[in-house]
């Protein structure tokens, strides 16, 4: 009798046992939602260029059509307020959708940020444009765990810029206090 009860309250406790791991997958999946897997590539269009560091844009998949802030991963650029680069920063985003507005979005690990503004790598005519940005010394490079797909790449390019002095790293007028502490204070 106390093998058969020993062995009921075995198959009870798998049963619960499965019966969480299911539960703990549909949460799972409420959670997560329909976000991107890392590496998801989607067409957006590029309505306004809000600053160095955010873009206005749609999904083109999106039946709504509705506008979403797009934050550039891995890129650092100075706000507006820090002039002349935040405005140098801007301009770089915008001479790139003054025809085309179309880019597409790469996405990593985390898609959205806590806001829900879209976290991506955005490619243009073949080009990553957050290694550009870095590259020519409108932004420096940050690293934003998980989302570091491209990170080495990008601090290359910030390696590229500072050597060359170009933009935020010009040694007659570099960039004095970085974002990040800009942000801070």
């Amino acid at each position: 009798m106390g093998r058969v009860a020993g062995a009921e309250r075995l198959r009870q406790l798998i049963l619960l046992g499965v019966g969480v791991i299911w539960l703990a997958g549909n949460v799972a999946l409420t959670v997560v939602g329909d976000r991107p897997k890392p590496g998801t590539v989607e067409t957006w269009e590029v309505q306004q260029v809000v600053s160095g560091r955010t873009l206005l844009a749609v999904n083109r998949a999106d039946p709504n059509r509705a506008s979403q802030r797009v934050l550039p991963v891995g890129v650092d650029a100075p706000f507006p307020e820090q002039s002349p680069w935040g405005n140098e920063a801007r301009a770089f985003w915008q001479q790139h959708f003054t025809q085309t507005k179309e880019v597409s979005l790469e996405f990593d690990v985390e898609p959205t940020n806590p806001a829900g503004h879209a976290l991506a790598y955005i490619w243009h005519n073949g080009r990553l444009l957050n290694e550009e940005a870095i590259a020519e010394g409108y932004a420096l490079a940050r690293s934003f765990p998980p989302n570091v797909r491209y990170q080495q790449r990008l601090e290359r390019a910030q390696m590229r810029a500072r050597l060359l002095g170009l933009g935020v790293w010009d040694p007659k007028n570099p960039l004095r206090v970085s974002p990040a502490e800009f942000r801070r204070r």
